[in-house]
């Protein structure tokens, strides 16, 4: 639609670091956290990549050919909202 989504997630290609999108620049805030600590403790990160458009959820980490028919759920107890079958 080209109002600038794909931009403000992913930034340039290959443009400068200042100009870098939303997605890179938290995986780097993360990463240089994660390096910054203990030695001693090991660290699990995980992420999912959903997309929304037209009120279809898609799991943009998952193959097109058997991705799973995605559904958001209250979890209860105040956790507030899931995608289930989200990778």
């Amino acid at each position: 639609t080209g109002a600038g989504k794909s931009h403000t997630m992913t930034g340039p290609e290959n443009g400068p670091e200042e100009e870098k999108g939303l997605l890179p620049r938290s995986f780097r805030h993360i990463f240089a956290n994660i390096e910054d600590m203990s030695q001693s403790t090991r660290y699990l990160v995980r992420g999912s990549y959903l997309e929304i458009y037209n009120e279809e959820l898609c799991d943009l980490f998952a193959n097109p050919s058997n991705a799973p028919k995605l559904d958001l759920k209250d979890i209860g107890g105040g956790r507030g909202v899931a995608c289930i079958g989200l990778s």
